[in-house]
């Protein structure tokens, strides 16, 4: 389905060229050639070579923007590019607010590290890496590799009924982004830095009882419910376990079980092995669950990290060898 979607995009790129530039560029040639032929004007020969070059150049884009025969090629382009530009990523971490100089508010659920010391971390661990702080309007002023949301289980939104945000930052992972949430339930609080309010982000399904007329309802959050329809394990209890990985995992993404000195790790809001369209990146010893994992998403990802992150395990360690481990990954092509 990426693969799809990849070839699609590139096909929709040639044809605005193919469209835009090439083809004006050889009709205008083209009339030149008959007016000068039809008035008996003489005109260079290398004209013709103009005309043969824009032609050659006119079939290729053609047969590569509406027929499969470069589908191969192109995706291998793409696939060389994005892994070039995540040898050396850059990252924006969010500093909780919607555009600059704006309230940035948004508070902290499930983790007690700040902005600044994602962006330390990542940046002393990765010099050649660019790391910046900043608001959510910057993913379309700049281009990120990665974005990362700091703030758990809650996140920056302008409007809090229709989640204009979230759409944005869904649409730029959509188009081969990757964003990070770092602990908790994604998207479980929306925080309007404006306003300074906090609410539910899902949809409240209510139903009424018609014998006692009252009214009950149940929160389905937005993760589960509209943007992948899938969620954690709500039943598995707040807990330390020991976090594990397999070979292949290790082969991809380098170590993060064993980040920070210890395999322990300090849980929250995991996913069931069952989710099928999670890649695992840290699971538990026993298979049960997946603390780290990333979900496609059209041309991109997200990394969702199961994690209440404190000073009680090496939780931020994990967390920060997963993001480095995912880069990695992407370096290689996700080939390993």
């Amino acid at each position: 389905m990426a693969d799809h979607h990849r070839s699609s995009e590139s096909a929709v790129r040639l044809r605005h060229w193919l469209l835009v530039l090439v083809s004006p560029l050889i009709l205008g040639v083209l009339a030149s050639l008959f007016v000068s032929w039809g008035t008996g004007t003489l005109f260079p020969g290398w004209l013709w070579w103009v005309a043969a070059a824009l032609g050659i150049c006119w079939v290729l884009l053609y047969l590569a923007s509406f027929t499969r025969v470069f589908r191969r090629p192109i995706l291998w382009i793409d696939a060389w590019s994005r892994s070039r530009r995540f040898k050396h990523p850059r990252v924006l971490v969010l500093d909780g607010s919607l555009a600059p100089r704006q309230p940035c508010s948004v508070p902290l659920y499930s983790t007690d590290k700040r902005p600044d010391d994602w962006r330390k971390s990542l940046s002393s661990r990765n010099p050649h890496w660019t790391v910046e702080i900043g608001p959510v309007q910057s993913i379309e002023t700049a281009s990120y590799e990665i974005i990362l949301n700091p703030f758990g289980e809650a996140y920056p939104e302008e409007d809090l009924s229709l989640h204009s945000t979230l759409a944005r930052m869904a649409d730029w992972v959509y188009n081969g982004g990757v964003y990070v949430n770092v602990a908790g339930y994604p998207f479980w609080w929306q925080h309007n830095p404006l306003s300074g309010v906090t609410t539910d982000s899902g949809r409240w399904d209510l139903k009424a009882d018609p014998n006692t007329k009252q009214v009950s309802g149940q929160l389905k959050p937005l993760l589960s419910d509209t943007l992948l329809g899938i969620g954690p394990d709500m039943s598995f209890p707040k807990s330390v376990v020991v976090g594990a990985q397999d070979d292949s995992d290790r082969r991809r993404f380098g170590e993060i079980a064993g980040a920070g000195g210890s395999t322990n790790v300090h849980v929250f809001r995991p996913y069931p092995w069952s989710t099928h369209l999670m890649i695992p990146m840290l699971r538990s010893d026993d298979r049960k669950i997946i603390i780290i994992g990333a979900v496609p998403y059209g041309d991109g990802f997200f990394l969702f990290a199961g994690l209440e992150i404190d000073q009680s395990t090496p939780a931020f360690d994990k967390a920060i060898a997963a993001i480095e481990g995912w880069a990695k990954y992407e370096s290689k092509k996700r080939s390993t």
